[in-house]
């Protein structure tokens, strides 16, 4: 399909691809500590990052989105108060991952 790269590039694009192990958003760990972001992978301002004891940094780009982590997770109800805090945060995933 691609006829405008030559058949060698895309030899070597379908072998790279086939090496690659990709996790699904379940499967990929949060880091124990901030990191620095990605060059060219779009920094939400906007999000939030689960700091309840039991929980390993959890990160959300929607508060609607953290208060149904915290409902789930943590038996949170609205009269606990926030157990939340806001976070810059970057993804490869979209929508609700």
């Amino acid at each position: 399909m691609h006829k405008g790269i030559p058949s060698e590039a895309r030899e070597a694009i379908k072998a790279f691809g086939k090496s690659v192990v990709v996790k699904g958003p379940k499967d990929v760990l949060m880091p124990s500590t901030e990191i620095s972001p990605l060059n060219d992978l779009e920094v939400l301002k906007d999000g939030f990052r689960c700091i309840h004891s039991n929980c390993n940094g959890y990160l959300c780009g929607t508060l609607k989105g953290m208060q149904q982590h915290c409902q789930k997770t943590h038996g949170w109800v609205k009269k606990d108060g926030t157990m939340w805090r806001p976070q810059a945060l970057q993804t490869f995933f979209k929508g609700n991952k």
